[in-house]
């Protein structure tokens, strides 16, 4: 029952709000694309010894890409609530081998979902005719790692899982309206989280995992 009065609450805020500042569309969604630079920690740590040639190294992909979906409520003409996620981007560990072939170690997926609270910049000035919004964001989002999957040859990874991870998500970027309804949207995106790997149920790194991502999208205002 709280939580309902609480939205009823919110709503009835909102409406007053928005009755203060101006008949305003209060709803937003976007659709668009997003590159990920993965960061911090190596979910999958790799002992290179003594088996491998000088200068061989340990990489790990920081380029996946994938869609993103977004959707804002405006509880006033500055203040909105957004819920963003982005399908699967692609990252794995690799053992960069010097003057040989690269060996796969590990790959996954990771999806993120936020929740953010954002302070729209409305009165940002005109520039060349374009209504120019900047906007910032903070709030809390969930990681979702799947699809892992281990290289056969390296049988001292078989059964690696790697935990998903809750934590920080921080935000800025840019509207730019192109009528009364339709904008671009430029962002970047920086998220935080912690996560456990294991093998075979065993625990094998506990890591500081980081992402920056970078954004496009259209939207409409309704």
């Amino acid at each position: 029952m709280k939580p309902l009065l609480l939205t009823v609450a919110l709503f009835s805020l909102s409406q007053a709000a928005m009755a203060a500042d101006g008949p305003e569309q209060r709803f937003a969604a976007t659709l668009g694309y997003s590159a990920h630079q993965l960061g911090g920690d190596n979910p999958v740590p790799v002992q290179l010894g003594n088996a491998y040639p000088p200068g061989t190294d340990v990489e790990t992909s920081d380029d996946g890409s994938s869609a993103s979906l977004g959707l804002t409520w405006y509880l006033t003409r500055n203040v909105a609530l957004e819920l963003w996620g982005a399908s699967g981007a692609d990252g794995d560990v690799e053992i960069d081998v010097e003057n040989g072939p690269d060996i796969g170690v590990a790959s996954y997926k990771t999806r993120p979902i936020a929740l953010s609270a954002q302070y729209h910049f409305v009165d940002a000035a005109q520039i060349v005719g374009a209504r120019i919004t900047p906007f910032v964001g903070l709030g809390y989002h969930h990681t979702e790692i799947s699809d892992v999957r281990s290289n056969a040859a390296l049988p001292s990874y078989a059964g690696l899982t790697i935990e998903s991870g809750n934590g920080l998500a921080a935000s800025a970027g840019v509207d730019v309206a192109l009528g009364q309804r339709w904008f671009v949207r430029g962002d970047v995106r920086y998220l935080r989280w912690s996560s456990e790997s294991k093998v075979g149920g065993q625990p094998l790194a506990d890591s500081d995992m980081d992402a920056v991502i970078y954004g496009a999208s259209v939207g409409m205002r309704f």
